[in-house]
């Protein structure tokens, strides 16, 4: 996602916390070898102007949401309220 391609997952776990379907990955609703093909080809070849559209969320989600700087600011977060609990 940070290299603005576009995910094709399964909803399965957390993913579909991270992949919002049709917007910035595709949620995919089969596993089923031929129903993914077909997936695939809608996205990428029929719907390109929408596929453009999710690269760009892709990226977006990952630098909103799970960028370095962003996991290290929680991190020190975490630090400072431990620190605090230590000292009080």
């Amino acid at each position: 996602m940070s290299m603005q391609i576009v995910p094709f997952c399964t909803p399965v776990g957390g993913i579909p916390t991270i992949i919002k379907d049709n917007q910035n990955g595709v949620l995919l609703k089969s596993q089923q070898p031929a129903e993914i093909l077909d997936q695939l080809e809608n996205k990428i070849v029929k719907e390109k102007e929408n596929f453009t559209s999710m690269k760009n969320q892709a990226r977006a989600t990952i630098l909103a949401e799970y960028s370095i700087q962003r996991m290290v600011i929680q991190l020190e977060t975490i630090y400072a309220e431990v620190l605090n609990d230590e000292i009080n």
